[in-house]
This record gives C-alpha cells, sequence and structure tokens, in this order.
C-alpha cells in the first residue's frame, strides 16, 4: 500500500503554514528583504524556504529577474487562495483557545454608517430566534476596516449596502431595504412624501468618502443612473457619520436607507421615492470559517 501522500491526487502535505506565511510576505512586499524584516527572519532562510516550497510543489511561484521579483501565475493562485486560509486558521485558533471561557454564544456584527440599526436589527430575526441562546453586539466600522476586523476577530460578520464581490471574503445579499432621498430641509422638494430622482438630475450627489467606500458610491450612481440621467457627485468631508448628516447645510441630496421624515433637529428630510428602488443588504466574513449563528443570519434570505 503507498503512503497516503502517494497516493494520486494533489500534495496537500506541502501547504504547512510556516512556509505560506513567507510566501505571502514575499508576494505582498516582491522584496526577499522586505519580506524576512517583517518575519524577522534573514534574507537568506527566507529565500530558502521559497526555493524549497518552488521545489516540492514543482511549479515556478516567482520571477526572478536580477533584483526584482514579480508572482508567476501559479504563484499569484498561491497567494489569492492563501490569504484566506491563513486567516481561518487564525480564527480557529481564536475559538480553540477563547471558547471554552466565554461560556456564551456571541455574534458580533461589524456595520457600516449607511446601514442603519433598525437594519441591523431586522435580520437579526434568525438570530435572535436561535436554539442556543446568542448574545448580538452591534458595531459601527468603516469600509476599508472590514477585512482587517475580521481577520482580528473584532466582529464576526460585516453588513454593508451592495452586491459586490470580495477578492479574500465570502459574500451574500441576506436582506433588502428600500432607497430613500436625504435632502437639507431648506432644499426646494423638501417635505414632498414622495420624490421622483430625475427631479434631482441637476442638484449634487453626495458620496461617502471616497476611501474605502468604492462599491457603495458605485451603488449610488447606479441608483441615478437607472432613473435615466448621470449625477454630478461631490465627496463627503467628514467619514464614519451616518449619510443623512452629509446634506444638513447644503443644496445637495444623498440616498439613505433611513426611515423618513425629519432628522438632525428638523435639519435634514428623507422622504420616500418614486418607483421605491431597493438597496441590497449584503453580509462578509472570512471564507473558511464556522459559525452556528452568523450561518443563521446569512441563511435569512436564502
Amino acid at each position: 500500500m503507498k503512503p497516503d501522500n502517494e497516493v494520486g491526487g494533489p500534495r496537500t502535505d506541502l501547504y504547512d503554514l510556516r512556509r505560506i506565511r513567507q510566501f505571502l510576505a514575499v508576494a505582498d512586499h516582491l522584496n526577499m528583504t522586505h519580506a524576512a524584516q517583517e518575519l524577522r527572519l534573514t534574507q537568506q532562510a527566507v529565500s530558502g524556504s521559497m526555493r524549497s516550497l518552488e521545489r516540492d510543489l514543482g511549479v515556478r511561484l516567482i520571477n526572478r529577474v536580477g533584483r526584482r521579483l514579480a508572482l508567476a501565475p501559479a504563484g499569484v493562485i498561491l497567494k489569492n487562495g492563501a490569504a484566506p486560509l491563513l486567516h481561518a486558521v487564525d480564527a480557529l485558533t481564536r475559538d480553540v483557545l477563547t471558547g471554552p471561557d466565554v461560556g456564551e454564544t456571541r455574534l458580533i456584527i461589524g456595520y457600516l454608517p449607511s446601514v442603519t440599526p433598525d437594519e441591523v436589527y431586522s435580520l437579526t430575526g434568525p438570530v435572535r430566534e436561535f436554539a442556543t441562546p446568542v448574545t448580538v453586539i452591534g458595531r459601527q466600522i468603516l469600509a476599508d476596516e472590514i477585512e482587517a476586523s475580521l481577520r482580528s476577530g473584532d466582529i464576526d460578520v460585516a453588513l454593508r449596502h451592495g452586491a459586490s464581490e470580495s477578492h479574500h471574503l465570502e459574500t451574500a445579499v441576506i436582506g433588502h431595504s428600500p432607497w430613500r432621498v436625504a435632502l437639507s430641509s431648506r432644499h426646494r422638494l423638501a417635505h414632498r412624501p414622495v420624490i421622483t430622482l430625475v427631479d434631482l438630475s441637476e442638484d449634487l450627489l453626495v458620496l461617502p468618502d471616497a476611501s474605502g467606500a468604492g462599491s457603495h458610491n458605485d451603488l449610488l450612481v447606479g441608483v441615478c443612473r437607472s432613473a435615466g440621467f448621470e449625477p454630478r457627485v461631490v465627496h463627503e468631508t467628514i467619514g464614519g457619520l451616518v449619510p443623512t448628516t452629509s446634506v444638513v447645510d447644503d443644496d445637495q441630496f444623498t440616498l439613505v436607507t433611513a426611515e423618513p421624515g425629519l432628522h438632525h433637529n428638523d435639519r435634514v428630510f428623507v422622504a420616500e421615492l418614486h418607483g421605491t428602488p431597493m438597496a441590497p443588504i449584503q453580509a462578509l466574513w472570512l471564507r473558511h470559517t464556522h459559525s452556528p449563528p452568523r450561518d443563521a443570519l446569512i441563511a435569512r434570505e436564502g
């Protein structure tokens, strides 16, 4: 009988975590010296580890032209697949080390400022009805903090508006909310209960701070395009606040999922939109990880 690692199929025993972490450092920096400094190893040790990994796999991972490095096609595949695996290993290690001492099941939900607490609460219905009592904690985060917060274990799942894929994370649309329009109470259309979006085609559309919010901004622009016009846009200069604040003092508009009516000491008016376009609510989480309460949340609309 052949040993397990000689049976037909991929040699998964070659993917030891030490070498994979070293490879990812090299892939990120494309510089052996900088990767070695990050790993607190010698450059010779990292170079030797990369050569042995390539030799054992039987493929070229890194192309070397003088002192310049570039990922070979197989290296790109390994980088894209290995990062989520290592994130999952880190998450599993945290669960193993802390699980016995926690004494309760928790689900920490990170949500972007554009997602309202009401939306978060309504989505957690299946979790609140879970067979085992679950403590649900909501935590507001920024768009560019999603992956780092998931990797560190600060949150178990993130919620945002959108439906775009993420390179290292699993995603699923788990709900929808109606888009509404937010205006300054001084706006010419303020206090109309229903507004047609094309009536705002000459106004500026306020988008969140551009850093880390590209998919959300594309979503807002897409709603306007679906209404028949290309919006003129301006970016919010103060990040991390609920989007209704962005129109307090200006003759501009933005799209929100906040409840209709007056907000911010009556300085902002939120109106229904004609045709009721819907905003998808997307969940993001680490690949290759398991959480029964999170799975209940994700399966909500499935």
